[in-house]
């Protein structure tokens, strides 16, 4: 079993040549507008949505990474939400959801916008708790 000094090297390691890869062969990701990017991106609360779940700080960065844009918290917190892996990058697809993604481009969650400027991600389907992640 890895310690997590040595899986977060490995994570490292394993974006910065999916991200040499992205750009030799192109980033196939796609950004609904770039005004998207910059008006979400910064800090977030990411929450449980129900009495006394848990609560993450996680920051959205307006930096391009593989998958998207570079997303940041403690992966220890995350870890709670039963994610099949640990988030790494962020982006806004043609629909206007915000997709959260792990660093093999796989999407780990789909939020849908909220009027109030939030994002909520429906999980009950899956025996999960939905997820909320609204401004810091």
């Amino acid at each position: 079993m890895m310690n997590s000094r040595t899986r977060r090297l490995l994570r490292r390691f394993i974006g910065s040549a999916c991200l040499a890869l992205s750009l030799l062969l192109g980033s196939g990701v796609q950004v609904s507008n770039a005004r998207d990017v910059v008006a979400i991106a910064g800090d977030h609360a990411f929450w449980e949505d129900f009495e006394g779940g848990t609560i993450c700080q996680v920051t959205l960065e307006n930096v391009r990474t593989i998958g998207g844009y570079v997303l940041s918290g403690d992966e220890q917190c995350m870890a709670a939400f039963e994610l099949s892996d640990d988030p790494y990058a962020w982006f806004v697809d043609d629909v206007g959801q915000l997709v959260i993604t792990d660093v093999t481009r796989k999407v780990l969650l789909r939020f849908e916008p909220l009027e109030n400027g939030s994002f909520y991600a429906r999980r009950e389907n899956e025996g999960l708790n939905n997820l909320n992640l609204t401004r810091d």
